[in-house]
């Protein structure tokens, strides 16, 4: 007990003796605790903040024959990079491509979608339009809104109705046969999309099997 009434007398006397330090070292404390907190705060608002200009772009295939890409998050898409592999090729589209090579990807896509699927099946009549695929349109910088839809790849008119009459002019059996074919050929593409929220903090970075 004596040992115990030396020791409280001895730090009462030892604080008494440096309440500035004492108090300089509280306010410190205070101070630090402070700017933790508030450090907390901004970066809990900034999350939040974030979170509520975040996109999500949803793709699907619409019964024209359309591929389609619809921003179902919060805020604006901001597109990134378009990368699409042919033929153990990549196009990486960070500009619109040349003549010659969007005439080449339009033809890929062609034979993937359409030529491929409806291989053997007559045609209901000829087409002559051979363009399912505006690349200057679709080009890094462009805003794709919250709830907008855009079509990513659409058949041309002309095409898109002698498909239709071909199909019609089947049995249901195999027009529902040639119907889930293209499905899965169009979910197999080889295209993937980046993109930002508007403020470039949050981003999607999806690469193709070896395309860098």
């Amino acid at each position: 007990m004596a040992e115990d009434k030396l020791f409280m007398r001895a730090l009462l006397h030892v604080l008494r003796d440096n309440v500035a330090v004492v108090i300089s070292c509280c306010s410190l404390l205070v101070a630090m605790a402070s700017f933790v907190l508030t450090w907390i705060i901004q970066n809990r608002d900034a999350y939040y903040k974030e979170l509520s200009i975040t996109p999500h772009l949803a793709f699907s295939i619409g019964g024209d024959f359309t591929y389609k890409v619809r921003n179902t998050g919060l805020g604006p898409a901001v597109i990134k990079d378009w990368v699409i592999k042919f033929d153990d090729q990549c196009y990486k589209l960070l500009q619109p491509p040349s003549d010659e090579t969007a005439a080449l990807l339009n033809k890929r896509l062609l034979d993937h979608m359409f030529t491929k699927v409806f291989k053997g099946v007559p045609l209901a009549r000829p087409v002559t339009e051979r363009i399912i695929i505006d690349f200057a349109i679709y080009q890094p910088g462009i805003y794709i809104e919250k709830g907008q839809e855009i079509s990513i790849i659409s058949m041309p008119d002309e095409f898109r109705t002698v498909l239709q009459e071909t199909l019609s002019k089947l049995p249901m059996a195999q027009a529902n046969e040639l119907l889930t074919k293209f499905n899965h050929a169009v979910w197999s593409l080889p295209l993937t999309i980046n993109y930002c929220s508007i403020s470039g903090y949050t981003c999607t970075h999806r690469v193709l099997p070896e395309c860098p």
